[in-house]
């Protein structure tokens, strides 16, 4: 019975079939690498956010057509800590949901489990039904969705969805090698010359059979798993570092500083 109430909900996603069929869109992930470009040069494509993307000062300059947030249980109000077992205020789902409201055009893609939480009328669910792993035979949003074991996952999987046949992924710096670790809002970003597995290896080997994936480079960097693509391809201005506090607004730093403090963020962003 609770299996066919949520397929029966999820339904209603069969709009967003193919409704891309054949274009060209950006995945945005949350990489250090965002502090070297101008939102305003992505707006001949189609957009699809990850996660802390929404934070950023520029957002609302981008063409998106879906915000991805695929944590369960994101938009509870408290939440038990894994580390003090005990419940605690929501602090990012708090700011993450008052930040979603001021773009209350945009289509929001999370849990199901947050479905008494949404942040906003465009709140759209998708649910595993047990398939965590990703699978490009189960990739429907108005069903099964095997895409949801991260940010990443879960957008390509809505890319696949949308139809889109290309996605070019904006601060992926995970997937370039050396890997890159740092976020657009935290203060300091670093590389592993070491550590060049790839993680997300399951997920790029079932996507790249269903949309072409590629990689934005911002200073040469490559990726042994993703043709790369310069920025300069994109822009004619040259990337130019801002700080943090540049690209995030300071009440939203003051709140992701006090997640840091709460231990819920393990990078720094400020100062």
């Amino acid at each position: 019975m609770k299996n066919f109430l949520l397929r029966h909900f999820l339904k209603k996603n069969k709009r967003f079939k193919k409704i891309y069929n054949k274009e060209i869109c950006y995945i945005f992930g949350n990489g250090s690498s965002i502090k070297y470009i101008n939102l305003d040069d992505f707006l001949n494509h189609k957009s699809i956010s990850i996660n802390f993307m929404n934070l950023h000062k520029d957002f609302g300059n981008l063409n998106i057509c879906g915000h991805v947030i695929p944590e369960p249980f994101f938009f509870f109000d408290y939440f038990k800590h894994p580390y003090t077992n005990k419940f605690h205020e929501n602090i990012l789902g708090k700011l993450f949901k008052n930040k979603i409201k001021e773009y209350p055009n945009i289509d929001i893609f999370t849990s199901i489990s947050n479905m008494f939480f949404a942040p906003t009328k465009n709140t759209n669910y998708f649910h595993h039904f047990g398939e965590r792993l990703p699978n490009k035979d189960i990739c429907d949003l108005d069903y099964k969705f095997s895409f949801m074991a991260g940010g990443l996952h879960a957008a390509i999987g809505i890319a696949i969805y949308f139809g889109f046949s290309k996605a070019i992924l904006v601060g992926c710096d995970y997937l370039y090698t050396p890997k890159r670790f740092g976020h657009f809002y935290s203060t300091k970003s670093t590389s592993s010359e070491v550590d060049k597995t790839n993680p997300y290896q399951d997920l790029l080997r079932n996507a790249q059979e269903l949309i072409d994936l590629e990689i934005l480079s911002i200073d040469g960097s490559s990726s042994e798993w993703l043709r790369s693509i310069d920025y300069n391809s994109i822009s004619s201005k040259k990337p130019v570092y801002k700080e943090n506090f540049e690209l995030v607004d300071s009440y939203t730093l003051e709140e992701l500083h006090r997640a840091y403090e709460a231990k819920l963020l393990f990078q720094k962003v400020k100062f």
